[in-house]
């Protein structure tokens, strides 16, 4: 199977792109710490020369410097027969230490430019300076690029993940309990968002109960005034708005439920027909553990009014059945109750339960 169908073709895939962004990345800043080196090195060199070997640029004078070495000055004139011969051996001298700074300004430069390719002229600096800039803009470019691939990466990367997670769990899947799992997650997805809107709702009467007992706190009147004052008949008629509400909701729930109220009454007074919950006969038999499944099916219909919160698990736990284990799917256990309530996903943990596969 190639990468479009398996995900683990996909997974590898993804990782790749994770590979060769950080690995473009890594060379890119790695060019820009090379260019960075050179820059600094022609910046420094390329003030340093020509301040200690090249006394024009550097502001001194080879003449100057001889002159005023008193030692030199008399070895000179111990050594010259006039003032003439004088001036000819200080310009001589002169003359060699000059030649003498060139050939080490040009031994240095060429010994700088031999091992490090990034400088041609340290006279100029500038083009090293550049391609500095260049290279570090260019490292900042790839490396935003690479970030954001891996941030794609990560999406893709989760997305495989849950793909992968539900491509190996849906081994041993047949249609049916592939129905049963989606109807639990249909199921448990509308009651949580009605779950969600009871606690709103309970949120509300809290709040008001609240403002009402600090009201009655600060009444100085009679009792009977109270209960006929403007600022309690007023949340009494919000109380009485969010109760309203609050049962209209729980009837959605019981009509969502309970097939009975599905285009007729919407009213909870309303008494169907319900099947006692028994145990099938002769259940410990081999083919009778379907019939027991049926019996609870048939026992949550109509009872959607105190039961909602169960139905969904016990539908789940008939109908979605290890067909290789022969196990039955297990609910949320009793710790697991007040974590947010989030919809399973197949391959949740199963129990035994002595059924005929």
């Amino acid at each position: 199977m190639n990468s479009n169908g398996n995900p683990h073709g996909k997974l590898a895939a993804c990782l790749a792109k994770v590979d060769r962004s950080l690995t473009r990345a890594s060379k890119a800043w790695a060019t820009w710490r090379d260019a960075a080196k050179s820059a600094h090195l022609a910046a420094v060199m390329g003030d340093v020369l020509p301040r200690h070997l090249r006394p024009t640029q550097g502001g001194w004078s080879v003449g100057e410097c001889i002159s005023d070495d008193t030692d030199l000055q008399d070895q000179l004139r111990a050594s010259s027969l006039d003032s003439d011969h004088h001036w000819a051996l200080q310009a001589a001298i002169e003359q060699h230490i000059r030649r003498l700074l060139q050939e080490i300004d040009a031994g240095i430069a060429g010994d700088i430019s031999s091992r490090d390719n990034n400088i041609d002229d340290l006279n100029n600096p500038a083009p090293t300076l550049q391609a500095e800039q260049e290279a570090a803009q260019a490292a900042s470019d790839t490396a935003n690029k690479a970030l954001e691939r891996l941030a794609r990466a990560r999406k893709e990367l989760a997305s495989h993940k849950a793909t992968l997670n539900a491509f190996n769990a849906r081994k041993g899947f047949n249609a049916t309990r592939t129905r049963a799992v989606e109807l639990y997650d249909e199921q448990l997805k509308y009651i949580t968002s009605k779950a969600n809107e009871l606690a709103f709702c309970d949120d509300a009467l809290g709040d008001v109960a609240r403002r009402i007992e600090k009201k009655k706190k600060k009444w100085t009147g009679s009792g009977a005034a109270f209960f006929s004052s403007s600022s309690y008949t007023s949340l009494q008629a919000k109380r009485k708005s969010i109760s309203g509400e609050r049962s209209h909701i729980e009837v959605d729930l019981q009509s969502y439920f309970d097939h009975h109220a599905h285009g007729a009454s919407r009213s909870e007074t309303t008494k169907p027909d319900r099947q006692q919950l028994k145990l099938a006969n002769e259940l410990e038999k081999q083919s009778a553990g379907f019939k027991q499944v049926q019996i609870i099916d048939l026992f949550c219909l109509s009872r959607g009014n105190e039961m909602w919160a169960i139905i969904p698990d016990l539908l789940r736990i008939g109908h979605d059945v290890d067909p290789i284990e022969c196990l039955h799917w297990q609910p949320p256990l009793l710790q697991q109750a007040f974590t947010p309530i989030s919809p399973p996903t197949i391959g949740s943990r199963i129990v035994p339960l002595r059924r005929s596969c």
